[in-house]
């Protein structure tokens, strides 16, 4: 299909059974990392404007109730807003960064701060993603975004916080809300208030792609994706407009919503679930090259649910294990997370 034209080749539906939901924070969760700690359970990190960052543990084995879910750490954060959190693969190490400019590194096990580098930025840090840096767990790769519109790259290997950026990149004009790095650990994205989208190679600080939204509408979310080869990048502004792009700004899909949007996340390598700014979440499914998206069923809880908290949608992660089995968790403005299971 060309440019602008949803694609209807597949269909689908996915529904939402509510497991869990529950007040973590004071204020707004402004993110949400997710890891496997066995096939049965799952490490969430969650961080908030509260100034706190969140670990809890969350056992799937037997179903769900409060009681599966455990608090394991609660990291306060340097006073000010956090504004992004990130977890390793591993769950041996959690991120945050920091509307006063700076990055703090905790250790999981022993629930201590092992390093933070303050001014890393010159404002508050928006935005954060997490890579390999090589075949290990122990080497990875944290992007990090301002809103100073500064993107930049650190290596941390075993433990160890480089204190100097390994790229950084001053391409941006207005801040930066989103940033992404790619499965291989080349390329990373940015999104900007003002609709930008640069992508880099981080090896050689090249500019490889420039896109700019429909009407300069914040990009407020970004994903790579895996449909063919190579990858590809999806991003979603605030007024609803979704596109996929090449790492080379080629402009592959395109899909306008018509509704105010909050964020998306990737699933099973080629879906997505959008949330919209009135808590509704829509499934889509990437086409292939030269095609758009195929929109799937509106996912909800049902009517007769028990309104427990009636917050905004801010954050959302999934995880998916290897019987792929997927779990959603939604963050909101009220401080309160969600945990649905995805039943496709």
């Amino acid at each position: 299909l060309e440019e602008g034209v949803a694609a209807n080749t597949e269909h689908g539906s996915f529904s939402l059974c509510l497991l869990s939901s529950f007040i973590i924070h004071r204020k707004e969760i402004t993110g949400l990392s997710v890891a496997s700690l066995s096939e049965e359970s799952v490490l969430l990190c969650s961080s908030s404007k509260d100034s706190s960052m969140r670990l809890m543990s969350i056992d799937f084995s037997s179903g769900i109730e409060k009681s599966n879910v455990l608090s394991k750490r609660n990291f306060a954060g340097p006073g000010l807003a956090l504004g992004c959190c990130a977890l390793t693969h591993d769950c041996k190490y959690a991120f945050a960064g920091c509307w006063d400019s700076s990055i703090s590194m905790y250790r999981v096990d022993s629930a201590g701060q092992v390093h933070r580098k303050s001014m890393a930025h010159d404002d508050g840090v928006s935005s954060m993603s997490l890579a390999r840096g090589g075949s290990s767990e122990d080497h990875v790769v944290l992007a990090t975004g301002a809103l100073d519109a500064s993107l930049k790259v650190w290596r941390v290997s075993n433990g160890e916080f480089d204190d100097e950026p390994l790229a950084e990149f001053f391409d941006m004009e207005s801040p930066i809300l989103c940033v992404e790095i790619d499965g291989s650990g080349e390329y990373v994205a940015a999104g900007s208030e003002e609709g930008a989208l640069l992508v880099w190679r981080i090896e050689s600080g090249e500019q490889t792609a420039q896109f700019h939204s429909p009407e300069n509408s914040p990009i407020c979310s970004l994903s790579w994706v895996v449909v063919g080869d190579p990858e590809s990048l999806v991003l979603l502004t605030s007024k609803g407009h979704l596109r996929r792009v090449s790492a080379h700004g080629v402009v592959l899909g395109s899909l306008d919503l018509s509704k105010e949007t909050v964020g998306l996340v990737r699933y099973r390598s080629s879906y997505l679930f959008v949330a919209f700014e009135d808590t509704q979440i829509k499934a889509f499914k990437c086409g292939g090259f030269g095609s758009g998206f195929c929109p799937l069923t509106f996912i909800k809880p049902p009517e007769n649910e028990e309104k427990i908290f009636e917050g905004l949608i801010t954050s959302m992660a999934v995880y998916e294990n290897r019987e792929g089995d997927p779990k959603l968790f939604v963050g909101r403005d009220d401080g309160s997370i969600w945990i649905y299971q995805v039943v496709s």
